[in-house]
């Protein structure tokens, strides 16, 4: 058997080495082993590129993402707010029921002021319409209401008898003339005060007593439901019969029943 030698010849070798190494440009390296290190550099800026845009998502998230986490966060403050402790809801509760009282005592407070004000008005309805015609029409107005009447003022201080004298008639021995002189020293109208007649005896002890109204002793033509006028006086005249009864003196008083 023939064996076959298929080793480089060595000047072959050695010439082919010489023409690959000639052929090759001079100054640059372009060794196989430094080309493929360099190679997998773009791969690596696209991994950092990805890498970051990853970050940028992480650290920005979605507007309907960032919306729902607000909306959660307030739902969240808001349980906590409705969370109170229980001091807090019931010191509340108590402030609230005292608001009411409060509220409470100032609309009764109102209701009673007002009608101690009408109280009032209705005592003194009396001096004030004698001090004001529109203040009388008012109150009268008033008293329809509340089933009272407005009259005149009954001060019998500021009435007197100024003079009176008691006269027997001509020709009857048991008919007499009472003769008084009103005086009203009020500034306002008053009311037309009732005359008491006391006729007593020699020992200054009475033996008869009359009462006289108003419409007695004043002339036909006075309205006794005018009343006295302020700062005025009046002439009283009665004329009375007394039998049966001997009289050495008499006295005479105003007052109002």
């Amino acid at each position: 058997m023939t064996l076959i030698d298929f080793s480089p010849d060595p000047e072959e070798a050695e010439k082919s080495g010489d023409e690959a190494a000639s052929a090759a440009p001079t100054g640059t390296d372009y060794s196989l082993p430094r080309m493929a290190a360099a190679a997998p550099a773009p791969a690596a800026d696209q991994g950092d590129e990805l890498a970051r845009a990853i970050d940028d998502m992480k650290s920005k998230p979605w507007r309907g993402m960032t919306q729902k986490r607000a909306r959660v966060e307030e739902d969240a403050i808001d349980a906590l707010d409705s969370a109170e402790p229980d001091f807090v809801v019931r010191a509340r509760q108590r402030q609230r029921v005292a608001q009411s009282r409060r509220i409470a005592l100032l609309a009764v407070s109102g209701v009673l002021a007002l009608l101690l004000a009408v109280q009032l008005l209705i005592q003194f309805r009396v001096p004030l319409a004698a001090q004001s015609p529109a203040a009388a029409t008012l109150l009268t107005g008033a008293c329809r209401l509340f089933g009272c009447t407005v009259g005149l003022p009954a001060y019998i201080d500021m009435v007197t008898i100024e003079s009176s004298e008691l006269q027997a008639l001509p020709g009857s021995a048991d008919t007499f003339t009472l003769l008084a002189l009103l005086r009203n020293r009020s500034a306002t109208r008053q009311q037309w005060p009732h005359l008491e007649l006391t006729l007593n005896d020699a020992s200054e002890a009475p033996v008869a007593r009359r009462i006289i109204a108003p419409r007695d002793y004043l002339p036909p033509s006075q309205n006794a439901d005018e009343g006295f006028p302020p700062n005025s006086e009046q002439a009283a005249r009665l004329v009375f019969s007394l039998a049966q009864v001997k009289a050495a003196g008499f006295r005479v008083y105003v007052f109002y029943p």
